[in-house]
């Protein structure tokens, strides 16, 4: 599975739920984005604006 959000927390806890089956993708861009990264939790892609994503295939997404 692929979670993408500039929420960090929900990324976070999300992968606490999934684990190992998660990748997370942390977007800087919206409102939440400047919250910063809770404790513990580093997201396994990290991109500035959404639209960079469009330059990722699959197995970038699966295989972090």
């Amino acid at each position: 599975y692929v979670m993408i959000d500039d929420k960090a927390q929900i990324l976070a806890d999300s992968r606490a739920i999934l684990g190992s089956k998660l990748t997370t993708v942390f977007v800087r861009q919206g409102k939440y984005a400047q919250e910063g990264l809770p404790a513990n939790f580093t997201p396994d892609i990290d991109v500035d604006h959404i639209g960079e994503l469009r330059a990722f295939n699959a197995e970038q997404f699966l295989h972090v």
